[in-house]
C-alpha cells in the first residue's frame, strides 16, 4: 500500500516504484535517500539483460547546444561519483571510448592487400 507521507501506522510504503531500470532505480534511490519507505519492483531477477540500459556500450552525452542539458550532465556525473563512493563499486569507465574501440577492433578481421 502506498500512502502520502507516514500518516498511518498501517502504511507499508510511502512509495512504490515499478521497474528497476535506470529511471526506476534513480527514483527509488532518491525517494529512499529522502527518508521515504520505498518499494522497488522489477519483473525480472536482477541483474538481467532485458533492459534498454543493459550492456557495456552505454554513454552519457555531453555535447548539447542547450545550457540546461549541459548542467544536467554535470550533475549526473556528480551523482554517479557519489553512488560509486557510497557503494564502493566502480560503475563507469573514464576510458570508455578506448574500450569500445578495442572490443570492436578485436572482433573485426581485415584483409589488407
Amino acid at each position: 500500500m502506498a500512502a502520502q507521507g507516514n500518516s498511518s501506522p498501517d502504511c507499508l510504503y510511502d512509495a512504490v516504484v515499478v521497474g528497476a531500470g535506470i529511471q526506476g532505480s534513480f527514483t527509488a534511490y532518491h525517494l529512499a535517500k529522502r527518508g521515504q519507505k520505498t518499494l522497488l519492483l522489477e519483473q525480472f531477477p536482477l541483474p538481467h539483460t532485458r533492459g534498454s540500459s543493459h550492456g557495456q556500450s552505454r554513454i552519457i552525452r555531453s555535447a548539447y547546444p542547450e545550457d540546461h542539458y549541459v548542467a544536467m550532465v554535470k550533475e549526473a556525473y556528480r551523482q554517479w561519483e557519489e553512488l560509486e563512493a557510497k557503494s564502493g563499486t566502480p560503475l563507469r569507465s573514464s576510458d570508455f571510448k578506448s574500450q569500445v574501440a578495442l572490443r570492436r577492433a578485436s572482433s573485426i578481421s581485415l584483409e589488407l592487400h
